[in-house]
């Protein structure tokens, strides 16, 4: 096959790649949407007389076998397309060119290459030629970075080292052979997982990983271009995994019109090395921060992402052929992995690559610097200048991997460390073929510290591993130790049921203590611990007794090595928040501290040397990355050591001799520092049962401070204490601490997690440790709040079978003016869909004076009421009346409500996710469509969705009113709003010609409303239209149509539209808004107050809300009066672009008066979801000043945070926490009180 593979695409990338090679050859070159609808085209170019007259089709094949008949595949490719390029033709094509992959032969008139243009020249009259495989090759060869950007197909890793060798231009041996052996060293390095004590050996990488889940943003940023390239890319990504959760299985990407370039994506969380080393996250999410909580496997997964490009690079095919085939597949780009320590102390003007801390590199303190320094080092001093990095990136694709930002422990530090990084990417990626930048770190614990900004960073928040991926590690795992089979399926065994228990599994959710768990399996078996200190503890323990059969130093001084660790790691990690250190000690500081220890201790000092050897040679808990330093492998270990240090060397204090740094003060010096909260947590692990009255005291006298100026970061700590069960064995005083701790603000912030900043902040307690009173505080918190977030946090706590009862029994007391909230919170629940047929029958008794109860009721969720025929073609009437009411239920019955929708179909008539929702919507159990609405919905899709003409012709949309309209009836109001969003088409012949009246029938529908809109400013033709109006259901498409078409003369017949749609029911009005506001054609209306004074109060709101979305400041102005009043009574729905215009003017740096308006806003409206908020309100990477936000302001939202959005919440918490004083190092306190500890 040559040196290009092309099978290795897909063929929405094949039909990219070809786009990209023909935009060189063909000046002016239109490239047609990746994976839509295309009537023949994916591209055209400028011909002889017209700028589109040559027409590009592609046509991938996926296998090709050498004695395929492809003459027979090109001749039906051809003539499926026939049809298309006949109506070209029409059009003005001139000629056509097809693009495939498929190899041809030349032999004169028998061959490939004569015997298809012979057939093309006896098929068509237009010039037709046919771009084989040999034609792509040929192309290709002479297109450099179109090589790098598709390296995908470059048959061998060779091929790829060889155009990585041409690309650098003078001097390129020389630049090669340094960056050749700097990834070689690299990748060596990099072999082993960090975390390799387990088994006493280093463990293979590629043994042990696993792609551990991450949560994307609700919300991604992008131009519209890009909207069906990634959804096709979350596509792929989720349907190769199979581990999405139940309630996750229903997802749908979602991008509305009016909403700029922000896409709405609910997708369940995607395996994180799956999506960054897919190219479409690297050209559109170049600059990435990945977040998760200690142990999380965030290091892992740096050294996975650069050891797949590495492997490329240095042809390591055995190591390429274990690796999955999409990562196997990833494009190449030259890996740049770099320790955040390292660049901050470069950074500071050090040579973190000394032996001494002190010695200056006396080089620019950039980016660019540092890493060119990295590959003088691990080349062996090869040259390598920051010229020599630039004039590679801008030849090459890079990827530059920072981690452990977490690790770098002094805001200062932090902050110049960010600084640099986006000013070095900014330098590198200027003139670059492409720069992708991957930073990872822990959250932060406290809001206002120093991070990367969300505009340009899109943020991932690794979340638990699930039990699927457990059971796949620790298969892993055992084949990685050499178990016998036997062994690995007694571990296997084991952990499968012990992860069942909520404590068990809670340990287990991390890669880094699901390997001390199955450590303590295959040595201990089924007595493992229940929490994470005892987990560590016991691990310690089992590794010593191993160690100590092998060695006299570990057997002889076992108890003062355990301890020494402790002491080194003390030591070490308050030096790292001192001295803005890297946590690394020298041979010669590490012997000293030895020294030192063993002094204070009245121990002898001549076993120093042995001491050594045993602390660095067996024990290996501290290693030498760097040549000549020392540290703790993983810093959950040093935190953990350091906490044993912490607690075992508390000094009693008896009365009238009182000593200092005893556990009562360690603890609070521990909650007051945020750098050390990891170390509290396994410190807080040791405390004995008596101890826990005192631990809880402490937590609970800072929860009940009224004006704390950290009102967050104790409740965080109080949770996440209780999760590693700390309080267990003290019943009594968890249910004390869980209820000071759990509270509106502790459930509102833990209910949203990460788009507040808190990654690590999850509200998942198991039920002996307070989740059945956090459970049960949060059910209450519902009726203010029925949030998809919090109910998450009651589903967590409460069993689904109690969630029903309590719901139950709360319905049968609800009167019917209150029904609406409690199915809300039912439907939050989906406790609805898990009803049984009886106790439907028992809401129905318990309601039956309510008002179209079972549409309100599968509104809610409740698929079992569809469960009959007549219910369902009942459900879809009351749809076409529009009163979409089983939007909700998942498959099929979700894409037939996204086909009435007039946001989805305006986006469908602009070419914005135009392929059908049957690829972008995962099944879900829901009731069985009766086959003549399945057939039904088919139709309807194959109308629009999957038709190449819905952008300029109105055939597609007639078709589809066609099949929701009877002959013998008029049109239902759903046929008019599809015919309204068809009136839209881009098209200078179609302007319904013949169809002069809106309500006469003998012509199509969709004619008559193209008509209707090509005369927006036609008054005597719209009041004409309106005295024709028979009927009710004819006024109510009148006032739709008038609404979003209507120009100039909708101010003429103001008070006529105001009583079309004062009849309308609420969901026809609501559909009325939604193909207004997602309507880009709409032209903007303006008023003034004299226009409105002959209105009537009946019906003024929705008329003032049709001209407010239109765009009329007035109608905003004056609904937002009004609703400040008091003088009207809002539907739910409307409140989003309410607040939109609320927001509008104040912008994302808002005054303290606006601050103060702003707040008295949201407590008149009530709470509203955070999805459902003005993207700029809601998208997470833009951030709300609090510049100017007074304290008393900041109190108010958070007294009451269930009404406020969670921009509002962080901004409180992030102005107060302003007040707290920078805490001082715990070194510097254990040193000025002369803590036993030192």
């Amino acid at each position: 096959m040559g040196d290009y593979i092309y099978e290795r695409f897909t063929p929405d990338r094949f039909q990219a790649f070809c786009s990209a090679l023909l935009v060189k050859e063909y000046p002016g070159y239109q490239v047609f949407p990746v994976g839509q609808a295309d009537g023949g085209r994916d591209g055209t170019a400028p011909g002889k007389n017209s700028q589109n007259s040559i027409v590009m089709q592609v046509k991938f094949k996926r296998q090709i076998n050498a004695n395929e008949d492809y003459f027979s595949w090109i001749k039906k490719a051809v003539l499926g397309e026939k049809d298309n390029i006949d109506r070209l033709v029409a059009r003005g094509a001139e000629e056509y060119r097809l693009i495939t992959n498929v190899p041809t032969t030349g032999k004169a008139d028998v061959g490939l290459l004569d015997k298809v243009n012979d057939f093309l020249d006896e098929h068509f009259d237009i010039p037709f030629q046919v771009l084989w495989r040999d034609d792509l090759d040929a192309r290709l060869s002479g297109n450099y970075d179109l090589k790098w950007f598709y390296s995908e197909i470059l048959a061998t890793p060779d091929v790829v080292r060889s155009l990585f060798e041409t690309g650098f231009g003078e001097g390129n041996r020389r630049r090669s052979k340094a960056v050749g052996d700097y990834i070689r060293s690299q990748y060596e390095t990099d072999a082993f997982v960090k975390f390799k004590q387990a088994d006493l050996q280093a463990s293979d990488l590629l043994n042990l990983f696993i792609d551990v889940p991450g949560d994307l943003p609700p919300q991604l940023k992008m131009p519209q271009a890009a909207r069906s390239a990634v959804s096709k890319m979350l596509f792929e990504i989720l349907r190769d995994t199979d581990d999405a959760e139940d309630e996750h299985a229903h997802w749908s990407i979602q991008a509305w019109a009016d909403h700029g370039d922000i896409g709405y994506f609910g997708v369940p969380a995607l395996p994180a090395g799956s999506f960054l080393l897919h190219p479409t996250a690297a050209e559109r999410f170049p600059r990435v921060l990945v977040e998760g909580a200690p142990g999380q496997g965030k290091s892992t997964l740096a050294q996975y992402l650069c050891q797949v490009h590495r492997m490329h690079f240095l042809a390591r095919e055995e190591d390429l052929a274990r690796i999955p085939a999409p990562h196997r597949l990833t494009p190449t780009r030259i890996p740049f992995k770099i320790d955040l320590r390292d660049l901050a102390s470069w950074l500071d003007g050090l040579d973190p690559r000394k032996v001494s801390t002190e010695v200056e590199h006396g080089l620019p303190a950039s980016l660019e610097a540092f890493i060119a320094a990295e590959v003088r080092f691990l080349s062996g001093g090869q040259e390598f200048s920051v010229s020599d990095l630039h004039e590679l990136a801008a030849t090459t694709p890079i990827v530059i991997v920072l981690d452990g930002f977490d690790e770098i422990a002094t805001p200062d530090q932090r902050s110049m460390v960010v600084k640099e990084i986006d000013k070095g990417l900014l330098r590198l990626s200027d003139g670059a073929l492409s720069v992708q930048a991957i930073v990872t770190s822990r959250p932060s614990a406290m809001p206002d510290s120093p991070t990367f900004g969300r505009t340009t960073w899109t943020t991932i928040a690794l979340s638990s591993i699930t039990n699927r991926l457990a059971l796949e590690y620790a298969g892993r795992w055992g084949s990685a130790r050499s178990l016998t089979p036997q062994e690995q399926q007694e571990v296997t065994g084991i952990l499968a049921e012990k992860i069942k228990a909520p404590h068990l599994s809670d340990l287990a959710r991390n890669p880094m203590q699901l390997t001390i768990l199955l450590s303590l399996i295959h040595v201990r078996g089924q007595s493992l611990p229940d929490q994470r200190t005892a987990l560590y503890e016991s691990y310690i323990e089992v590794f010593f007794n191993r160690e100590a059969e092998k060695t006299t130093v570990v057997r002889d001084n076992r108890q003062l090595l355990i301890d020494l660790h402790g002491y080194l790691a003390w030591k070490m990690h308050s030096n790292a928040e001192q001295s803005r250190g890297d946590g690394r000690l020298t041979a010669s500081e590490l012997q000293m501290l030895i020294r030192d220890w063993l002094t204070r201790r009245d121990h002898p000092t001549d076993t120093v040397d042995e001491l050594f050897q045993g602390i660095v040679q067996r024990i290996v808990a501290i290693v030498s990355r760097v040549e000549g330093t020392f540290e703790f492998e993983v810093q959950p270990l040093r935190e953990y050591f350091a906490a044993h240090h912490l607690y075992h060397t508390a000094p009693y204090s008896p009365p009238g001799r009182p000593e200092s740094g005893t556990k009562p003060e360690i603890l609070s010096a521990l909650i007051e520092n945020p750098y050390w909260q990891n170390v509290l947590r396994f410190f807080a692990g040791f405390y004995s049962v008596g101890e826990i009255p005192g631990l809880a005291i402490e937590l609970i006298e800072r929860l009940e401070k009224v004006r704390s100026n950290s009102p967050l970061y104790v409740r965080m700590l109080s949770v996440n204490l209780l999760s590693d069960w700390v309080f267990h064995q003290q019943p009594s005083w968890t249910r004390k601490v869980v209820t000071a701790a759990v509270d509106e603000l502790t459930i509102r912030v833990g209910s949203v997690g990460s788009q507040v900043r808190y990654a690590d902040f999850s509200l998942n307690l198991p039920g002996d440790c307070g989740g059945r009173t956090l459970g049960e505080f949060a059910y209450k918190c519902l009726s203010q709040a029925p949030g998809l977030g919090l109910a998450g946090v009651v589903r967590k706590h409460i069993p689904e079978h109690e969630l029903i009862d309590m719901w139950l029994d709360q319905a049968r007391g609800v009167a019917p003016e209150d029904l609406d909230g409690h199915l809300a919170v039912g439907r939050a629940l989906r406790v609805l869909d898990k009803l049984s047929i009886d106790e439907i029958d028992g809401l129905r008794d318990s309601w039956r004076e309510v008002k179209d109860l079972e549409h309100r009721l599968v509104a809610a969720g409740c698929r079992a009421v569809l469960v009959s025929s007549s219910s369902q073609f009942a459900a879809v009437e009351e749809a076409l009346k529009g009163n979409i009411v089983f939007a909700g239920l998942g498959g099929e019955w979700t894409r037939l409500a996204a086909l009435l929708s007039p946001a989805y179909l305006n986006n469908v008539l602009s070419g914005d996710f135009g392929n059908s929702l049957r690829d972008d919507l995962k099944l879900t159990p829901s009731a069985r469509m009766a086959p003549e609405l399945a057939a039904l919905l088919d139709a309807l899709e194959s109308a629009l969705t999957d038709n190449p003409l819905v952008a300029n012709d109105l055939g597609p949309w007639q078709a589809a009113v066609d099949l929701l309209a009877s002959e013998d009836q008029c049109a239902p109001f759903m046929a008019h709003v599809i015919a309204n969003v068809a009136a839209g088409i881009r098209s200078s012949s179609q302007r319904g010609g013949g169809a002069s009246e809106l309500f006469d029938e003998s012509s199509p529908l969709t004619r008559r409303v193209r008509f209707a809109r090509m005369r927006p400013n036609g008054t005597d033709f719209w009041k004409r239209q309106l005295d024709a109006a028979g009927t009710e259901s004819q006024r109510q498409a009148w006032a739709l149509h008038m609404s979003v078409w209507a120009g100039e003369s909708i101010l003429d017949l103001m008070g006529d539209l105001q009583s079309a749609l004062h009849e309308m029911t609420d969901p026809q009005f609501r559909l009325v808004a939604r193909a207004v506001a997602s309507n880009p054609q709409s032209r903007r209306l303006r008023t003034a107050k004299k226009q409105w004074l002959g209105t009537t109060a009946e019906g003024l709101f929705r008329s003032l809300y049709v001209f407010a979305l239109r765009g009329d400041e007035f109608a905003q102005q004056r609904i937002l009066d009004m609703v400040r009043k008091g003088a009207v009574v809002i539907p739910k729905w409307t409140q989003p672009m309410i607040i939109d215009w609320m927001l509008r003017p104040v912008g994302l740096n808002p005054s303290k008066a606006q601050w103060r308006s702003l707040v008295s806003d949201f407590e008149r409206l009530g709470w509203v979801e955070d999805g459902e908020l003005p993207w700029q309100w809601n998208y997470q990477h833009e951030q709300l000043s609090w510049e100017h936000l007074a304290d008393a302001t900041a109190r108010r939202i958070l007294e009451k945070p269930l009404q406020f959005p969670a921009k509002f919440i962080y901004s409180a918490i992030s102005h107060l926490s302003r007040a707290t004083p920078t805490p001082r190092a715990l070194g510097e306190i254990a040193s000025i009180e002369n803590w036993a500890a030192n």
